[in-house]
């Protein structure tokens, strides 16, 4: 058993620690200056890695963050780890019930703000094909493009609903329920494109039977395990909280659901936010869990994970400000003309339909997430890779710039609409796209 030498100790370890105090000390920073911390986050990796201190001190850089060997292997888990209690916390945070609020509206919203982009990264893809990575066929490019374009980020959503004093009224139930499903659509199809690879070596039935195991594993544990953790975790008397039994409980469960997702031959990452979608309608679970689960993510797992975004690519050498433009173009025009167009075929009167646009085409850290699993299986470039980064940030900001003005105006019917009955009180805090907006006119960081 090959082991770490007392180098490699010493490397990770002070690679861990600087990761960690520079991504705090810049996260706070970015708050002064009412910027989302995660800005904070990914400029710490920003710097410590390729772009900046890797010219000027390579040497040091390779040994506190190497890109090979146990220690490099050792890193790459932790941010698998990262990124997989990130997904957990998105899954706990959607709550199943309220998707069945309003069911022929939402599923409007839902369809708009997510083929209607889907079908544009389709078509637009051949013309990024230069930026494919070296182990994506031009297939396996094409549906992570589309699917990039179509998916949406519900933490960011909910945030600047919540601010708003939207989240609870018809326009904030339906956006909430609308992303629910593109989130869960749109990481099953990442799922599949990376069981898929490389796509000219499979064959049809393979594709057949990953289709369905996948769609077997959702649909079991969102009705039959859900049941299951249901009467464990609740009927019989409720695992109690005190010492942090129940945090331990979730954690396992989502490790083996990784586990399980992982042994499909789907990314580990994705049984992690399914395990989240089961348990999200237990108020037992999310009341005592939610708290202690956002903490560890959001002080400790999600800065390590968004800090080691910079260490992987060099974003100077990387930077291709046209292709940002289009990425951004594309994205935006495709999720706010399907979403729009969904939310009026459902009923909403133009302005609500707009606010319902603008929400939905919030990407924040979950397009990085999809970002850098694609980036690590070989699908993008780097220069494809900043681009959807930068995107990532810049439809967020654009959300709650856009919300403000069409839910806060004075007498605005979509704050005045009927409330729906839907309760939310958990989100990512600091390490997500965590922008919003006071009703006072000014952006602030939470």
């Amino acid at each position: 058993m090959e082991i770490m030498s007392h180098t490699d100790v010493v490397g990770l370890f002070a690679g861990l620690g600087l990761l960690l105090l520079s991504t705090r000390f810049l996260g706070n920073w970015a708050e002064r200056f009412r910027l989302p911390c995660v800005f904070g986050e990914l400029l710490a990796g920003v710097i410590l890695g390729p772009t900046i201190l890797g010219r000027v001190f390579p040497d040091a850089i390779r040994m506190l963050f190497p890109t090979s060997g146990p220690p490099a292997v050792v890193f790459n888990a932790i941010t698998i780890l990262g990124i997989s209690a990130f997904l957990l916390l998105s899954g706990l945070e959607i709550g199943l019930t309220r998707i069945r609020q309003r069911a022929g509206l939402i599923l409007a919203v839902s369809a708009g703000g997510f083929l209607v982009p889907f079908v544009t990264g389709i078509l637009s893809a051949s013309f990024l094909m230069d930026h494919a990575g070296p182990s994506a066929s031009p297939l396996i490019f094409t549906l992570f493009f589309a699917t990039a374009m179509s998916i949406t980020a519900l933490p960011v959503i909910v945030k600047i609903l919540k601010d708003l004093k939207a989240l609870q009224n018809q326009t904030g139930a339906v956006v909430i329920a609308a992303a629910s499903i593109n989130d869960l659509g749109g990481w099953l199809l990442i799922a599949l494109i990376l069981k898929l690879m490389p796509a000219d070596k499979v064959a049809i039935s393979e594709v057949a039977v990953t289709g369905l195991s996948v769609v077997a594993f959702v649909a079991i544990m969102l009705t039959l395990g859900r049941m299951i953790f249901r009467y464990v975790l609740v009927r019989r008397g409720g695992v109690p909280p005190e010492h942090g039994s129940l945090f331990v409980y979730v954690l396992g469960l989502g490790c083996l659901s990784a586990a399980f997702a992982e042994w499909l031959g789907v990314h580990a990452i994705f049984g992690a936010f399914v395990l989240g979608l089961a348990l999200g309608d237990l108020h037992h679970v999310r009341s005592h869990v939610a708290a202690g689960i956002e903490r560890f993510v959001t002080l400790v797992m999600a800065p390590l994970f968004f800090g080691s975004i910079g260490l992987q690519v060099d974003f100077a050498a990387s930077f291709d400000g046209g292709l940002i433009v289009m990425v951004l173009a594309l994205a935006s025009a495709g999720k706010l003309l399907g979403s729009y167009a969904g939310a009026r075929m459902g009923g909403l009167d133009a302005q609500r339909s707009w606010a319902t646009g603008f929400a939905m085409n919030a990407r924040g850290a979950m397009e990085i997430a999809v970002g850098t699993v694609a980036l690590r299986a070989g699908i993008i470039s780097g220069p494809l890779f900043v681009a959807l980064v930068i995107m990532s940030v810049g439809t967020s900001l654009l959300a709650a710039l856009a919300l403000k003005v069409l839910l806060v105006n004075a007498g605005s019917p979509a704050v005045a609409d009927m409330e729906a009955d839907v309760r939310y009180s958990t989100s990512l805090g600091g390490s997500e796209f965590t922008v919003s907006v006071e009703a006072a006119g000014s952006v602030r960081q939470m």
